[in-house]
């Protein structure tokens, strides 16, 4: 099945996705649209959980964009899964990647700076 939307495509993704009442086995959205109007909503929420670790307007937004775009995309991630698991267990599996990548961050930061040749 093909559904097309303009505007109210994010009144689309909040029934389909969250509210689960079709079953699709796969579902592709084309378009920057619906990522624009995602990161608006993931932006304000990432931005009053770090505004007291990152100092410096240019810097703060420099993360705060690219962490809302991580969000999108393990979104993205979810719904382009053959069998998607309930969104509770999968956001389950994205805070515990994201904690192992941050540990990982933390160790690398602590070692000296590295070359290609190393």
């Amino acid at each position: 099945a093909w559904a097309q939307t303009a505007s109210g495509a994010c009144n689309v993704l909040d029934h389909i996705s969250i509210c689960a009442e079709l079953t699709f086995r796969k579902m592709i959205f084309v378009g920057a649209g619906i990522r624009s109007y995602c990161i608006e909503q993931i932006h304000p929420i990432v931005a009053r959980d770090f505004k007291d670790v990152l100092e410096g307007e240019q810097l703060f937004h420099f993360y705060i964009s690219h962490i809302s775009n991580m969000c999108f995309d393990y979104f993205v991630l979810w719904l382009s899964q053959e069998k998607p698991i309930p969104p509770e267990d999968f956001a389950r599996w994205v805070a515990n990647k994201v904690s192992l990548l941050a540990a990982r961050q933390a160790e690398l930061s602590k070692e000296p700076p590295k070359c290609l040749d190393d």
